[in-house]
């Protein structure tokens, strides 16, 4: 008679090394899902997670002492609230249970559920083919549902692929390439390992640091080891021979990087950036589109957006997927929390769509940088 799974929390980060192989033997098994494995939850660990007040929350599944399951949480405190949420934060998208058979997943769920160590429990971008949903959606509130778009590479050649967008698409795309081509020489490159892997994460982590204090942001990019983190996640996908790292670069000064990563033909598009200096000639645009070039070459078949509706996602796709975040209160302060947080959400989604908005915003960003090259250039004269 086969014997009943056993579940367990670890919260020592000491005693999840302990088991960090059995983990990895485990993730190999269940299709090495990204983000879900413990490659990346010792980098965001070491990086951003412990230093920023993060405490470990690991679910362990075990039969006849076999790991069978393991689901990657932490918890942080907001107030004298603590939130059990996905390990990594918002560093990662598409986190999941790793498990070898769909029971053992309602197993993790139902036991993290019944611990004492939290008080609100927030899942987000939980996918449609994940097994956790069903789970979730069986005792916590989806309090907020959002896109996740995605592009089919199934083409002969990227003019195969040119040709099946619009004639709108193309000349925009085309128009912009030649207004950038008019300021210098643009080239396009890849980049691999050493120096130039340092010196293009350094590149990349400061043009979006940019952006976000230009728009008053905060999140990862504000953390003081990002530069490490993106250089740690680099050398692991490169190792792995997953990395995909873009620029582009006019007149020899990088204006744009990609970051993405290559999994079962499947291109993850992880992070854009580009130089502020060069935002009027688009260079986000045409690294997006010199980047699906290139997965059609490389026999990528899907190219995927990950998390986030901006509207530049919605012009390269054609699929999309609905992600979804889950919101459940365990004690009263967690219940009250979820009663506030869950209307807020769908408040700040509903601005977020607003068309007003969205025009208002693109205005009012416009004058600004119009307003910022005025100021510099009156200061070199």
């Amino acid at each position: 008679m086969e014997s009943e799974e056993v579940c367990s929390i670890i919260s020592s980060i000491e005693e999840i090394e302990k088991i960090a192989h059995e983990w990895g033997g485990l993730h190999r098994q269940c299709g090495e899902p990204l983000f879900a494995g413990p490659d990346w939850f010792f980098l965001w660990w070491n990086t951003l997670g412990k230093s920023s007040g993060w405490k470990p929350f690991l679910v362990m599944a075990r039969r006849n002492g076999v790991l069978t399951g393991a689901l990657a949480l932490a918890v942080r405190s907001f107030g004298c609230i603590r939130i059990l949420e996905w390990a990594g934060g918002d560093a990662f998208d598409y986190r999941d249970a790793v498990a070898a058979e769909p029971e053992t997943v309602g197993a993790l769920w139902e036991f993290a559920r019944n611990s004492g160590e939290f008080d609100v429990l927030c899942i987000r971008d939980v996918r449609p083919d994940s097994p956790s949903l069903s789970l979730l959606s069986s005792f916590a509130r989806c309090a907020r549902v959002r896109r996740a778009y995605s592009a089919s590479l199934n083409f002969k050649n990227e003019t195969d692929w040119m040709n099946s967008r619009s004639k709108n698409f193309r000349r925009s795309l085309k128009r912009r390439k030649k207004r950038l081509e008019n300021a210098g020489q643009v080239q396009i490159d890849i980049t691999q390992g050493g120096n130039s892997l340092v010196n293009t994460i350094a590149s990349l982590v400061e043009q979006k640091q940019e952006w976000c204090r230009k728009r008053g942001m905060k999140g990862i990019f504000r953390h003081e080891k990002i530069h490490d983190y993106f250089l740690n996640l680099a050398e692991i996908m490169e190792r792995q021979g997953r990395l995909f790292l873009m620029t582009v670069s006019c007149n020899g000064t990088p204006i744009s990087h990609k970051m993405g990563f290559i999994h079962r033909s499947v291109m993850y598009n992880y992070v854009t950036t580009y130089d502020e200096d060069w935002a009027r000639f688009s260079p986000g645009l045409l690294c997006m589109a010199e980047s699906i070039k290139w997965s059609i070459r490389a026999g990528v078949t899907k190219y995927d957006f990950m998390r986030g509706d901006e509207i530049y996602k919605q012009a390269f796709a054609d699929e999309a997927v609905l992600l979804s975040d889950f919101l459940y209160g365990k004690t009263l302060k967690g219940k009250i929390y979820v009663s506030v947080v869950g209307p807020l959400w769908k408040a700040i989604d509903c601005l977020r769509s607003s068309g007003f908005l969205r025009r208002a915003v693109a205005r009012l960003r416009s004058a600004l940088a119009i307003s910022q090259r005025a100021n510099r250039y009156g200061a070199e004269e």
